[in-house]
């Protein structure tokens, strides 16, 4: 199981290099976080959530969410659907990662392990999760409002 869920790295230009790089200005922190990610498919869909960020945006993704100290990337992902999608979910293996650089939460990314995964049960969002929607979509043609990285999934899925 892995357990680790951050590391700290140091940011030069576009680059990221280790942490036993001097300080200077141009220099800042970038925490690097773990999370996982749920495929689920359907036929020729699969399961996207809508979220809403504080500010009232919202953005499509996959069900999940970040490693919480002292669990495994499979037991995050298992909660998290459990709690934006108020069922439980068994989770296969995974099929890719994908890194994605969180808007509201500054100098911090996240590197998300997307698994293959089957609910056990019909998925209803959690407004108390701020997961308002949950939807069944074409993997060639994602919302607009899909976050980036998770477009790229979608994208890399359906060749």
């Amino acid at each position: 199981m892995d357990h680790d869920t951050t590391t700290t790295w140091s940011v030069q230009g576009d680059a990221v290099v280790d942490g036993n790089t001097s300080a200077s200005p141009q220099n800042e922190s970038l925490v690097i976080r773990q999370g996982a990610k749920a495929l689920v498919r359907d036929d020729d869909e699969v399961l996207l959530v809508t979220e809403r960020r504080d500010d009232g945006s919202t953005f499509c993704t996959l069900p999940g969410g970040g490693v919480e100290a002292g669990e495994s990337r499979q037991e995050c992902l298992q909660r998290e659907y459990r709690e934006e999608l108020n069922c439980r979910v068994d989770v296969g293996p995974p099929v890719g990662t994908c890194l994605y650089h969180h808007q509201t939460l500054p100098n911090t990314a996240t590197v998300y392990t997307v698994f293959e995964a089957t609910p056990a049960g019909r998925p209803r969002p959690n407004p108390r999760e701020n997961v308002v929607a949950c939807h069944w979509q074409d993997p060639n043609a994602p919302p607009a409002e899909t976050l980036e990285p998770f477009q790229r999934v979608l994208a890399n899925i359906s060749e």
